[in-house]
């Protein structure tokens, strides 16, 4: 149980090697990019000005096209809408004769009750209370979060058993 909650150890930093080696590859691939693009450059200045022109218009007119077919298409298609536009309704807040609907259901209490029982158990042994120490220094905040969804748990009962 306590592999879920195992926090994994990493360095801050990283180290002189680490760093000399992001900034080389990093250097290679800004010189790959910096190659084809003079690559690519030189071969569009082959090509005439008004060759230029008509290639950007007719990228734009298929590109309008394109983009023009799949919003008519996702607007009229019957058998598998992509939009839905329904009716909204309004919240309703529930009134005391409602039936309430548990937060918190008692198989996940039990999960949590199990848990709170194995940290227990965990405490009263003195390598138990390092391993203990080590997941709750990892996870602030832990078990009063799981104190809190046990009183809930209580809560959503105790207005269960007055409404029946």
């Amino acid at each position: 149980m306590q592999s879920f909650f195992k926090k994994k150890q990493q360095s801050k930093l990283p180290n002189e090697n680490q760093e000399k080696l992001a900034f080389t590859i990093a250097g290679k691939i800004m010189d790959w990019q910096k190659r084809a693009a003079l690559w690519l450059q030189g071969k569009s200045e082959l090509i005439p000005e008004k060759w230029k022109w008509i290639l950007l218009v007719l990228f734009l007119v298929l590109a309008g096209i394109r983009i023009g077919y799949f919003i008519a298409y996702s607007i009229t298609d019957r058998g598998n809408p992509s939009f839905h536009f329904g009716n909204i309704t309004p919240f309703q807040l529930p009134d005391a004769t409602s039936k309430i609907v548990p937060v918190v259901s008692d198989k996940e209490f039990l999960r949590l009750r199990r848990f709170k029982m194995y940290m227990d158990s965990l405490a009263r042994s003195p390598t138990g209370k390092k391993k203990a120490k080590e997941l709750l220094s990892g996870h602030p905040g832990l078990m009063d979060s799981i104190s809190i969804v046990e009183e809930m748990y209580r809560q959503q009962h105790s207005s269960l058993n007055k409404n029946h």
